[in-house]
């Protein structure tokens, strides 16, 4: 229990220390759109087209009570909704929570790709080992604490069920923290 609840603050602390996020700036893995990256970027939106289009729409611009736009969303917001099996959803108004992922991690990158065309945040970069577990624990405690517990096992609040954080990476933290999927209760 104690190892699960250092390796979260060391995420946390890693995660928004490596990537700006209180600053408001990031560092990203992926390229920017019209990078060097265009067969990826076409391998993204044939998978698009047939996994993603019927909920998203054809060009990624959302269908109207459906699906939202993803245009402006970035490879990161893609990244965390694909690497966590959130997405595709099971059904159109399904809530998302952890799953398996849908797709290989070579799917995945080619549909960040695609969806990063669009433009929005990259993926984070993020070394857990540059950051501070005692600042951790303290950004923790005051920021996630009251909904994931101190020791990050998750729960339920009133309008949401709260992940546990032991499966998530380094990186699927920043995109949380950047996010906020959390802030988006399972009631309509």
């Amino acid at each position: 229990m104690r190892r699960g609840l250092t390796m979260a603050l060391a995420l946390v602390m890693g995660a928004i220390g490596l990537t700006g996020i209180a600053a408001g700036q990031g560092t990203s893995t992926t390229p920017p759109a019209g990078g060097a990256n265009t067969g990826l970027v076409a391998q993204g939106r044939q998978l698009f087209i047939a996994s993603c289009s019927v909920c998203h729409g054809f060009n990624a611009q959302g269908i109207p009570g459906r699906a939202p736009s993803l245009i402006g969303v970035g490879a990161g917001a893609a990244n965390f909704y694909l690497s966590t099996g959130r997405m595709p959803l099971p059904a159109p108004h399904a809530y998302p929570v952890r799953a398996t992922p849908a797709f290989t991690h070579a799917q995945i990158d080619a549909l960040d790709a695609y969806i990063g065309s669009f433009g929005g945040p990259g993926i984070p970069a993020v070394d857990p080992a540059q950051g501070n577990i005692s600042n951790g624990e303290q950004a923790f405690a005051l920021n996630c604490a009251g909904c994931h517990q101190i020791s990050a096992r998750g729960g339920i609040v009133t309008g949401s069920a709260v992940p546990p954080l032991q499966q998530a990476s380094a990186t699927q933290i920043a995109e949380a923290i950047r996010l906020r999927p959390h802030a988006v209760s399972y009631t309509h």
